[in-house]
C-alpha cells in the first residue's frame, strides 16, 4: 500500500540534511588530466595524510582513495574528485596556487559528499513509517494519536507534525521544499538531476513497502528534531539518524 503523507515527510525532513552541497563531476566539455603532473596538484600523499588527520582517523588500517582531474575545455577550471573507500566520502580537491597551502589543500575542501546520508536517510525514513504505524495501532494521548481511527488522523494530529496538522493541505515551506526537489529530479539538465532522482526513488519505495519492522522492543512512538529535548516524560532515545532523535518507551 503506498503511503502518500510517509512520503512527503521523508522529502520536507530530509532533504535540506541530504543535499547540504550541490557536486557535479564533470562539465560537457571536460577533459581528463593527471593530477600528478600538474603543479597545482602534484603528490597527493602528505596531503591526504593531513586530511586524515583532519577528519580523526586514527585507524592504522590501510585507507584507499582514488582521484580523477578534470579540466574545463578552455583550461580555465581544473578540479579532481577523491573517492575515499573507508570513509565513504567523495571529496572536492581544488589543488593550491600556493605550495605553502598544498598540504592542507584537500583538509580545506568545502564540497565533500558523504554517501551514508542515502543509506541513513532510508533507515530514518522506515522508522518514521513504524512510528505513525504504531501510534495507528495503539491510539493513546501519550503520542498524540488519542481516538486515531486512519493514518490520515494520526498525520492531522495536533502539534504533532509540523506543517501536516491540515493534510492533504501542507504548509507553505515543506511544500516548498517538496515541489523543489520533484522539479530537480524531472529536470534533465539540472547537474543535481541523478542525487535527487536517486532520493525520491528510495522515499517512494519505503512509502510503498508492504511492511516494516519496529527495530525496537518496545516500539518506536515519536521522532524529534535532533537536541530539541524529550517529547515526553516517559519516552527514552532509541537513536539519532540524519537529525532527528527517535524515541521508545
Amino acid at each position: 500500500m503506498f503511503r502518500r503523507p510517509l512520503l512527503f515527510f521523508y522529502l520536507a525532513l530530509f532533504l535540506p540534511i541530504f543535499d547540504q552541497t550541490s557536486l557535479r563531476a564533470q562539465d560537457v566539455g571536460d577533459v581528463v588530466f593527471d593530477t600528478r603532473s600538474d603543479s597545482a596538484f602534484g603528490d597527493a600523499t602528505a596531503a591526504l595524510r593531513e586530511f586524515l588527520r583532519d577528519q580523526n582517523v586514527r585507524s592504522r588500517r590501510d585507507q584507499h582513495f582514488c582521484i580523477a582531474g578534470y579540466r574545463s575545455a578552455n583550461g580555465e577550471d581544473s578540479r579532481a574528485w577523491i573517492h575515499w573507500a573507508e570513509g565513504r566520502k567523495i571529496i572536492l580537491w581544488r589543488g593550491a596556487s600556493d605550495p605553502r597551502s598544498a598540504k592542507t589543500s584537500i583538509a580545506r575542501s568545502h564540497s565533500i559528499l558523504d554517501l551514508n546520508k542515502l543509506e541513513d536517510a532510508q533507515v530514518a525514513m522506515l522508522w518514521m513509517r513504524v512510528v505513525v504505524e504504531n501510534r495507528l495501532a495503539k491510539p493513546s494521548p501519550v503520542w498524540g494519536s488519542a481516538g486515531a481511527k486512519t493514518l490520515k488522523d494520526v498525520i492531522q494530529a495536533k502539534n504533532q507534525f509540523e506543517g501536516f496538522s491540515k493534510y492533504p493541505t501542507i504548509a507553505q515551506g515543506p511544500q516548498k521544499v517538496i515541489d523543489q526537489a520533484v522539479s530537480i529530479a524531472n529536470n534533465g539538465d539540472d547537474p543535481r538531476r541523478s542525487k535527487y532522482k536517486e532520493f525520491l526513488d528510495t522515499a517512494l519505495t519505503v512509502a510503498a513497502q508492504k511492511t516494516v519492522t519496529d527495530p525496537s522492543a518496545k516500539g518506536l512512538y515519536w521522532w524529534r528534531t535532533s537536541g530539541s529535548g524529550k517529547p515526553t516524560p516517559e519516552a527514552t532515545v532509541y537513536m539519532t539518524k540524519l537529525g532527528n532523535t527517535f524515541y521508545t518507551l
